[in-house]
């Protein structure tokens, strides 16, 4: 991380925290104004440039009189310059007067004479001695100081501000090339009707652990009332220019909280700089928002839609929020913030329910999101958790850069990681249906063996488990899964023993053994709901689902038990958790009306507890996160999970979803590092199993018959896991928009640390031209390369032939390449 990153974070963010108070920009803040609500940076308050008495000046601050602006410092201020007069632009009229004054403690510290359009501009320089903050002020003698009308055409400027701060830091006040920088960053609420300020209640700080990564500090906020407690807990990262923090809400009374109402743990708020076209132009003020579907087992899923914020309506607002109590299932928690295509933010949400952020562009850019509703009391003793936040700084990084930036944060600080604290890394799977036979599964198993086939691990997905019956041993052919949901008592009809003798036979060749359950759901009639229906919510919307309550502790328990007890007996190595309901409506309608997003919030925390709980008791064991396919990806999710099946239309045997395997990898792999899709398995069919494989590819169900070609299998599963393994390095797209199916899809995995990578293209079925050459990165011209064609001959090659190499394809097929630089390169 650079330097300059960690000034950032390490000064403006915990300062944000009130953990302390040191490097930042000095923040003007408008008292009053008579024409425009803000003082203009870089140019006149008409937008013309800072221009005075015929000569026009680098930087400075366009205002208008009768105006009051404060300017509150980062520190103990030394100095303030500036050369002050009347704005010399069109349209200013030529008697226009002017008075300039900096009030310091209260007094006037410095003012101007009385100034004209074609009067020399006055340079001034005062000695702050000590102050944290002073005010500007413009005033047209013409009319009284308190005027609170528009003296006509009173254009002031603040030409060349620089102030100077007793640690010798200096600021240039107006600078175009300044950043834009977050004035606030939340969390925001109302209490009690009031619109609360959580930074500044009686508060204590405490650093409550550092390491070489990061310092984490808990912070109390406690309201007047000594009643409400805002708690948060800080991560200031030292590797990555990432600021995290989680807020949480705590009665530390003994009576009923005040009602906490549309809490949102982020409330950023930045000035943006605007964009000068020309000279003489009226400047722009736009910020780029990158932003993705979620998942709605569609073709589309996880596409880009970006936007462009401007100041005029209707682009000057934009609104992502969630129709489900899934988090990523209308679009993914994660978003950029982007001023330059240097410069910017990447947000991300880490809530697994409903969620909403909202942006608009006025005079400042301000983002704000949270839970979509709340309107709650806290009751004594209870704790509820919000939203947590990160923001990661991007300064100097293009937007590709910094998204890989962003993917090995997550690949370190958001991923799940084992005992020894090494990363669980996503696998490579076959998987059966779990109606199907013990016996039939076995022999599956022995096929594996006997021709070679390396898969790691073997998975059992639904349909195993409800009361002893006859089954279909197929997901296609009348079976019931569903109707059994949360009857987790494995159905000895079909596993007569249990799972024990198909765990023994994948543990016997080196695999790991994957199950599938949905312990959230509950089908009416089930022993649990019979039994427990204090722990179940229901809703009128779909009386046909139940929801387990995991927020009530005795039905969590229920769960973490029922999953434990599955993992010990049955010998499971992998836990798949899937989730396949909405559940808005179930935490909605079991709300009281001073108690709105309480439900949610605990389910939430639930979940998180059931999750960390398994995790402490089986530390190695990987917790595939499935919600009808990728629907509950965020960080909270990803920090604990892997999502092995990120849409319910792939792998299935009526469709080929080449093309949507291509859409899906290429945009959610920049947010997501660590995520596997299905493939239909066809022997000889390169294209659709390399169209499918990220950091895992799921293999579905292969009918091992007559004349299959186990060596082309065996091929392929080697081939998947050398692609994989370089997932975990930097990501390019070289291609644009892979939803045209007429485009070409092609994308490049390359390793900063040792230079080495791949790259596929693929020409679809309706690509038009037979070929490409890929617009590679981080290859060095002048190095010389091993290049090696999968399935061809391996070459020495320039690194600048390597960016001109050209590739033909027929229709629906593809090219894999993989390359090292020859001092990589084996001997």
């Amino acid at each position: 991380m650079s330097d300059k990153n960690t000034k950032f974070f390490a000064g403006y963010s915990l300062e944000t925290f009130n953990l302390s108070l040191e490097k930042r920009p000095p923040r003007l803040k408008t008292i009053r104004m008579g024409w425009g609500k803000q003082l203009k940076r870089g140019t006149s308050i008409g937008s013309s440039p800072l221009r005075l008495n015929g000569k026009n000046y680098e930087f400075g601050v366009g205002d208008h009189a009768q105006s009051e602006h404060l300017v509150e410092l980062p520190g103990a201020g030394k100095s303030f310059e500036a050369i002050v007069g009347v704005s010399d632009s069109i349209g200013v009229q030529q008697d226009v007067k002017m008075v300039f004054m900096v009030e310091l403690n209260g007094k006037i510290a410095w003012q101007s004479r009385e100034l004209r359009v074609k009067d020399e501009p006055e340079h001034f320089k005062i000695d702050l001695d000590g102050a944290k903050g002073f005010k500007l002020i413009a005033h047209n003698p013409d009319f009284p100081n308190d005027f609170n009308g528009c003296p006509p055409m009173a254009h002031a400027n603040w030409c060349n501000p620089v102030i100077t701060l007793k640690n010798g830091l200096s600021f240039k006040l107006g600078d175009k090339a300044a950043k834009s920088l977050p004035e606030n960053l939340g969390p925001e609420f109302t209490y009690d009707g009031i619109a609360s300020a959580p930074m500044i209640w009686e508060q204590d700080t405490e650093l409550t652990s550092s390491s070489d990564d990061c310092d984490i500090y808990r912070s109390r906020h406690t309201a007047p009332d000594k009643i409400l407690q805002l708690q948060l807990t800080v991560k200031i990262y030292k590797d990555f220019p990432v600021l995290e923090w989680l807020p949480e809400l705590v009665n530390i009374g003994d009576k009923p909280s005040g009602i906490v109402d549309d809490f949102k743990s982020l409330a950023f708020e930045c000035e943006v700089q605007p964009i000068h076209v020309r000279e003489h132009a009226y400047p722009l003020k736009e910020v780029k928002i990158r932003r993705s579907f979620g998942s709605k087992n569609s073709r589309d899923d996880f596409m880009d839609q970006p936007f462009t914020l401007r100041e005029r309506y209707p682009d000057n607002t934009l609104v992502m929020d969630c129709d489900e109590g899934r988090s990523s299932a209308a679009w993914m928690p994660f978003f950029g913030i982007d001023f330059s295509e240097k410069y910017g933010f990447n947000v991300g949400i880490g809530w697994s329910g409903a969620w909403k952020t909202e942006f608009g562009l006025s005079e400042m850019l301000n983002v704000k999101a949270g839970m979509i509703k709340t309107h709650f009391r806290v009751l004594p003793g209870e704790k509820i958790r919000q939203p947590s936040i990160f923001l990661q700084y991007r300064d100097g990084l293009s937007v590709r850069e910094g998204q890989n930036q962003f993917r090995q944060f997550m690949l370190k600080h958001h991923s799940p990681h084992g005992a020894n604290g090494e990363l669980i890394k996503t696998p490579l799977p076959i998987m059966a249906w779990g109606g199907l036979p013990t016996k039939d599964t076995l022999g599956i198993l022995e096929k594996i063996k006997n021709h070679g086939l390396k898969y790691d691990t073997f998975w059992i997905d639904a349909g195993w488990y409800g009361p002893d019956r006859e089954v279909s041993p197929t997901e296609y052919e009348n079976s019931d899964w569903g109707t059994t949901v949360g009857d987790w008592r494995v159905n000895q009809v079909p596993h007569p023993g249990g799972f024990r003798p198909i765990a023994d036979a994948v543990h016997g060749l080196g695999m790991k053994f994957l199950l599938w359950v949905e312990i959230e759901r509950v089908m009416p009639g089930t022993p649990v709901a019979n039994a427990h229906p204090d722990w179940i919510l229901s809703t009128k919307e779909n009386p046909r689902s139940l929801l387990l309550n995991l927020g009530k502790k005795e039905a969590r328990d229920w769960a973490i038990e029922t999953v434990a007890t599955l993992v010990q007996n049955e010998g499971i190595d992998y836990y798949r958790q899937d989730f396949n309901f909405n559940t808005v409506p179930y935490w909605a309608e079991n709300d009281a009306g001073d108690r709105v997003g309480i439900s949610e919030a605990k389910y939430v925390a639930g979940l998180y507890e059931f999750w960390d709980t398994l995790h402490a008791r089986f530390p190695n064991m990987l917790i595939d996160n499935c919600a009808s396919g990728g629907r509950r990806i965020d960080f909270e999710t990803m920090s604990r999970s892997i999502c092995l099946w990120r849409a319910d239309l792939l792998g299935r045997p009526w469709f080929d979803c080449s093309e949507v395997n291509h859409t899906q990898i290429h945009y959610l792999t920049q947010w997501v590092p660590l995520h596997a899709g299905g493939v239909t398995v066809s022997p000889g069919d390169d294209y659709a199993f390399l169209s499918g494989v990220a950091s895992g590819v799921s293999c579905c169900y292969p009918e091992f018959k007559k004349g299959y070609d186990y060596e082309w299998q065996k091929g392929m599963l080697a081939n998947a896991k050398r692609m994989m393994k370089h997932f975990y390095d930097d990501f390019y797209p070289l291609t644009e928009n892979p939803e045209n199916q007429k485009n070409w899809y092609g994308y490049q995995c390359h390793s900063a640390k040792s230079g080495d990578g791949f790259f596929i293209a693929f020409r679809r079925p309706e690509s038009e031209g037979s070929e490409i050459i890929l617009p590679l990165e981080a290859i060095n011209p002048k190095a010389d390369y091993e290049l090696e064609k999968f399935k061809g001959p391996s070459e020495k090659i320039k690194g600048k032939e390597l960016l001109n190499l050209r590739i033909e394809l027929e229709p629906r097929s593809c090219a894999l390449y993989y390359y090292r630089t020859e001092a990589n390169a084996p001997s």
